[in-house]
């Protein structure tokens, strides 16, 4: 087996953007976060799992995500997906 996986192109349903990070001085000697699109895809995002936790009377949700790409990029630490606006 050479190691690839089959992916069904119809399920690559989302249009995601990949932005990088980078950091622009803020004249004061620190730097402000600042993202850049980096390139756009198709992905199909399947949710993995939920949870939720009370805490301080404030509730904490998140769901973690698996994203597939057709495309083998060169993804790194300093990226991120975005979905919509």
């Amino acid at each position: 087996m050479n190691g690839l996986t089959f992916l069904d192109p119809g399920t690559l349903r989302h249009r995601i953007v990949i932005e990088q990070s980078s950091e622009i001085g803020d004249g004061l000697g620190g730097a402000v976060q600042s993202w850049t699109e980096w390139r756009t895809v198709w992905a199909h995002i399947e949710p993995i799992r939920a949870d939720m936790r009370e805490r301080a009377s404030q509730t904490d949700e998140w769901v973690t995500h698996r994203i597939h790409i057709r495309q083998p990029l060169e993804l790194t630490s300093d990226m991120r997906f975005r979905k919509g606006v």
